[in-house]
């Protein structure tokens, strides 16, 4: 999710450029169920900055979510 997220409530508002495929849970992969593309509100990430872009790294957790426009 790029660093031009706006703020909203105390949630931040980006658009999903990348996602993982998922997580294990008792062995079993769960898919993720976001993808690249839709526009998202999360609570929380890790800033990263790579080539001079920053971007959050966010669990799906995080992601409180997805807004259609």
């Amino acid at each position: 999710i790029p660093i031009t997220v706006n703020e909203d409530k105390g949630s931040k508002k980006g658009q999903v450029v990348a996602v993982g495929v998922g997580h294990y849970q008792d062995g079993k992969l769960i898919p993720i169920q976001v993808e690249v593309g839709e526009q998202v509100l999360f609570q929380w990430g890790d800033k990263i900055k790579v080539e001079d872009k920053e971007y959050y790294i966010v669990k799906e957790s995080e992601i409180l979510a997805v807004i259609n426009q």
